[in-house]
């Protein structure tokens, strides 16, 4: 079972993810423990801030604060704890690394929000994860796509662990073939003939060469 400790501004963004599907069967099933941490409640500040303005000016937007992510992090960390952050434009998120995290059994997420965080921030964390080059208002939908991902690995999650055979990305390109269903023909959009044909060997060899792009 991994234990992921999810630090945020918005928790409550994350209430009705781990109820279903993949993640929520794993939460029923105790493969995945999850704990929401609201990061707010370690503010030193009555009214809960957590960000200020960036020190040598001219950069728009707040920076979130160092102080209030550190305490988040030493309220749950242990000595088998990994702490990621993630950080858009950062390391991208890959199959290898994915498979590293979910042979841990503690992982705490730093959702970052507003115009982005102090640096030393950096300095709390084992590692700076993007999920691509892409930039997102906070770090909660990522922590989603990652926790997501990391859950896929765990033994148990999957009804059949094949699946993560034919979908890998470990060489950098999906090993995930096409793939059809009935009806035969709709709207002159045919099924290929030769996934009717039945021969196997040759059906195969097929989808090495019609692999999704």
């Amino acid at each position: 079972m991994i234990k992921f400790h999810i630090i945020s501004i918005f928790p409550d963004m994350f209430s009705s993810v781990f109820k279903y599907g993949l993640l929520g069967n794993a939460v029923k099933h105790n493969l995945i423990d999850v704990n929401f941490i609201d990061l707010r409640k370690f503010s030193d500040r009555k009214d809960g801030r957590i960000d200020d303005r960036s020190y040598g000016g001219n950069i728009p937007g707040m920076i979130l604060k160092i102080e209030p992510v550190d305490k988040a992090i030493n309220s749950v960390k242990t000595p088998k704890s990994k702490v990621i952050l993630i950080d858009a434009g950062r390391t991208q998120a890959n199959t290898m690394l994915i498979k590293e995290f979910s042979k841990e059994s503690e992982l705490i997420l730093i959702c970052g929000h507003y115009e982005g965080i102090d640096e030393r921030i950096a300095s709390l964390c084992d590692y700076r994860v993007s999920i691509g080059n892409i930039i997102y208002s906070g770090g909660e939908i990522p922590a989603i796509c990652l926790i997501d991902a990391i859950t896929r690995f765990i033994p148990g999650t999957l009804g059949n662990s094949d699946s993560l055979l034919e979908e890998s990305y470990d060489d950098g390109v999906t090993s995930e073939y096409v793939q059809y269903t009935k009806p035969v023909d709709y709207k002159g959009l045919k099924v290929p003939d030769m996934l009717l044909s039945g021969d196997h060997k040759k059906i195969q060899e097929w989808r090495k060469c019609f692999k999704k792009h």
